[in-house]
């Protein structure tokens, strides 16, 4: 019989290889792959960095809304009809704030994530079918969440991945 490791000779009932020391006839325990497993740091980034862009995103919205719309209708010779403006300002900053909500839902699910946090599987996956209508990179995220996180068994495969709550 020979060591796998140095190839050296061992006898039969030798549990360490004498050369380099090598447990003999001992199983080591692989690492389970499941897609849950091989997919969930990915997605934990990809929700990061998609929360940050709708962040930023709704962040411009927010400003734009009660900077250049307030100081549009201020301008003497404008061509919108009246009280188009007082209409626009609070659609849009309610569109910002939709958006900025919808980031920051998505960048907690990204990072729970990557903490291995069991609420993060739920968070990920409402982002997930809520950035589906958001084409095509939303959409595309989505249905990487939805075919990652519902896999069959995902919700135990997570669940054995999650963080010891503490």
């Amino acid at each position: 019989m020979f060591c796998d490791a140095c190839g050296a000779q061992v006898q039969g009932n030798q549990r360490f290889c004498g050369t380099c020391g090598k447990p003999l006839g001992a199983v080591v325990a692989g690492r389970v792959s499941t897609r849950v497993a091989d997919h969930r740091q990915m997605l934990g980034i990809l929700w990061i960095i998609y929360g940050i862009l709708h962040a930023i995103g709704g962040a411009i919205l927010f400003i734009m809304a009660h900077t250049f719309f307030v100081r549009l209708g201020q301008m003497p010779q404008h061509d919108m009809p009246p009280g188009f403006l007082n209409f626009l300002t609070p659609l849009m900053s309610f569109i910002s704030v939709l958006i900025l909500a919808k980031g920051l839902l998505a960048l907690a699910g990204g990072v729970g994530l990557l903490q291995k946090q069991h609420w993060a599987r739920l968070i990920a996956l409402v982002s997930g079918f809520l950035s589906l209508i958001d084409i095509p990179l939303g959409t595309g995220l989505g249905i990487y969440t939805i075919w990652v996180m519902m896999s069959a068994n995902a919700e135990t495969d997570y669940e054995k991945l999650a963080a010891p709550q503490g």
